[in-house]
């Protein structure tokens, strides 16, 4: 069975739901084009996200007009956004909505990645991802997939393989995906997020625990172990690789259905 690149989803606003896509433009910081392009930031600057107000988790995006407009819903309220134009707008209903004072910033050349060493798109596998919801009662692959919130899922593997696309700082590219290459940098360390019902925001008691210690048992043995210092981790944050000397050859696009390759 061959490896290869089955979903592929975007984050137009940071913090959000995201919109499945069957191709994206690669940026030259790695980034997918309009991933994570705005995010909400608060009055001391720093970002306005699920780890600080589990609130947002109540807000659900659907996107429109190439990904340029926005569909907001909240507690009975539905309002639709130009994310180019509406941006102060949008500002204020957050503001209005989470009870705190916030703006909309912009940055469409690499977007707003946890990972500013490496911020290539999130991976995981299909498979990872069924036998973490499998832990959980009521905790369906969908769900799965909105904890989580992964740019790229992998099909055709056993679970947890993207463990082993984590390269060594001094190493070259280690996995390929299309026409693109790529080095695993780390895997993602979780925040509180997961933990909660990606609608309603509910927590799911001892999920963090259940999780890291079925993380550590069930380990695979070709999993770096050595970049564990815990395992409240899932997927991997990556970085784009240019091979020396190539021709530009206009923009790199990944596809869904794209072979993954591992680099020997």
């Amino acid at each position: 069975m061959s490896v290869t690149l089955d979903r592929i989803t975007i984050y137009p606003i940071k913090s959000l739901p995201g919109i499945e896509v069957a191709e994206a433009t690669v940026l030259p910081s790695g980034a997918l084009a309009e991933d994570r392009r705005f995010a909400l930031v608060d009055e001391a600057g720093m970002f306005v996200n699920g780890k600080r107000f589990a609130a947002i988790q109540q807000v659900q995006a659907t996107y429109s007009d190439q990904m340029q407009r926005v569909l907001l819903t909240c507690g009975g309220q539905h309002v639709s956004f130009l994310l180019t134009r509406d941006q102060e707008a949008i500002g204020s209903w957050f503001s209005q909505v989470l009870g705190i004072s916030c703006h909309l910033e912009e940055n469409g050349s690499g977007g707003f990645p946890d990972d500013t060493d490496a911020p290539g798109p999130t991976l995981i596998t299909t498979a990872s991802l069924e036998m973490v919801a499998g832990w959980y009662e009521g905790i369906s692959l969908a769900e799965a997939r909105l904890r989580f919130r992964t740019n790229l899922e992998v099909g055709g593997t056993a679970p947890f393989w993207e463990d082993r696309l984590v390269a060594a700082a001094d190493s070259g590219e280690h996995f390929i995906i299309g026409e693109t290459r790529w080095r695993g940098h780390t895997v993602c360390q979780r925040c509180a997020v997961p933990t909660r019902d990606s609608r309603t925001g509910e927590v799911v008691p001892h999920f963090a625990r259940t999780f890291s210690s079925q993380r550590e048992n069930r380990l695979p043995d070709w999993a770096p172990r050595e970049v564990f210092d815990h395992f409240y981790r899932l997927a991997i944050n990556t970085q784009r690789v240019t091979a020396s000397g190539a021709a530009k050859q206009g923009p790199l696009v990944l596809r869904v259905g794209d072979r993954v390759e591992e680099m020997a």
